[in-house]
């Protein structure tokens, strides 16, 4: 059953370290503070009223080899570096990286091998990559990429092949790939996506040894966190800004959205091949579509579309295939496409107007690849969803 442990109001990510969980929670008393539970209302206790007169407001927990890194703000250091063993007397202001009552705002905590990386402000270097190995002397600057008092504007930082990515601006070029090992020469840009200082880019999202990212051109990029390994998957909208966004693995490939001038914002897939990077559904036909990818469970791709009757509707690609838009066409009130598949497996298609009640439209054995799939009620079910699953004989 599901049932409250305790009821705290919480702020702030929780993380598990050691099979305990902590967070950020205010009890009504003591305001917000540094917990852990067992999952026991006897073994939920407040580890540490790290700002006795106030609110310490414990923020961007992360765990690295049986210590939690995190900022808080003890009311005397400002908002600080800190971390935890879970005890009361081993948690302790890591290092006060702008010194006195100013805060460094350490956030971004991303534990890369040995070493937890993140971005603070020391009120000299401005908002920049710093790291820390669990003790004070070591909890150091990693790089200066925007120098002197300007900030770099650090995001997205992941880890990745043993190294962290990033993105990041320096005094040249705006938001665009980074990469760093911990050290100041293993910091540099990976590829400048567009020149120029506005630049800005979204991402990353890793898949087989590669990261995705949507470059500030708008296209689909990856990087194997080398510069010769850095490049454009594919130019969706030649000449053009397809916007690709929204990026999403699931099942060895990468989903995103993009407006490629022909059939507006759509979902798209990637291997992290030009020939495989392909339109995977055209929900409206023409250039006025629009989707939204939302999550994924248990194989099953979830996104918001926009079909040609207007509005959004919730549609998913399950594990059993996916469209091929190359043959996909609506005419007469039958809307016929085709789902890929390995051949010789047994698939059952479905359709739902709400996503709760299922009704069989067809059932195939895939051949070439694809199974061919008519619904000829899609006239009067405008807003339909389907699904394919696979049919195990008993």
């Amino acid at each position: 059953g599901t049932s409250a442990v305790v009821d705290y109001e919480v702020v702030s990510a929780p993380v598990i370290m050691n099979d305990t969980l902590y967070f950020s929670a205010d009890d009504g008393v003591r305001g917000f503070e540094l917990w852990k539970t067992d999952g026991t209302e006897a073994g939920t206790v407040l580890v540490k009223d790290i700002n006795p007169s106030g609110s310490s407001a414990p923020a961007n927990l992360a765990a690295l080899n049986g210590a939690l890194f995190f900022g808080a703000n003890d009311g005397v250091n400002g908002d600080e570096l800190w971390k935890s063993d879970g005890t009361e007397a081993g948690t302790v202001l890591l290092k006060d990286i702008r010194a006195g009552s100013a805060t460094s705002f350490p956030r971004a905590m991303t534990a890369v091998g040995e070493t937890m990386f993140f971005r603070a402000n020391d009120g000299v270097h401005g908002i920049e990559l710093w790291k820390s190995d669990g003790t004070e002397a070591g909890t150091v600057l990693v790089k200066d990429i925007n120098s002197g008092t300007a900030s770099a504007n650090l995001d997205d930082l992941v880890a990745f092949n043993g190294l962290l990515i990033f993105s990041a601006r320096d005094a040249v070029n705006g938001s665009e790939p980074w990469r760093s090992d911990g050290t100041e020469a293993g910091t540099f840009m990976l590829a400048n996506t567009l020149a120029g200082a506005g630049s800005s880019i979204e991402g990353f999202t890793p898949l087989t040894g590669l990261a995705f990212f949507s470059g500030a051109d708008g296209n689909l990029w990856k990087t194997d966190g080398t510069t010769n390994g850095t490049a454009i998957v594919k130019e969706i909208y030649p000449g053009g800004t397809p916007y690709a966004s929204w990026l999403m693995a699931l099942g060895g490939y990468i989903y995103f959205t993009a407006d490629d001038r022909t059939h507006g914002y759509e979902l798209w897939r990637s291997d992290g091949t030009e020939a495989g990077t392909t339109l995977v559904s055209d929900l409206w036909p023409g250039p006025d579509g629009n989707t939204l990818p939302i999550g994924s469970v248990g194989g099953t791709l979830f996104f918001a579309g926009q079909a040609s009757t207007g509005g959004y509707e919730l549609y998913l690609l399950e594990g059993g295939g996916l469209f091929d838009t190359s043959s996909a066409s609506y005419s007469g009130g039958q809307f016929q496409f085709s789902i890929e598949g390995v051949n010789g497996q047994l698939l059952q298609i479905d359709a739902s107007d709400d996503l709760v009640n299922w009704t069989t439209i067809h059932t195939g054995t895939v051949t070439s690849g694809k199974l061919d799939v008519t619904d000829n009620d899609a006239g009067s079910h405008p807003n339909r969803s389907y699904r394919a699953s696979v049919v195990v004989p008993r």
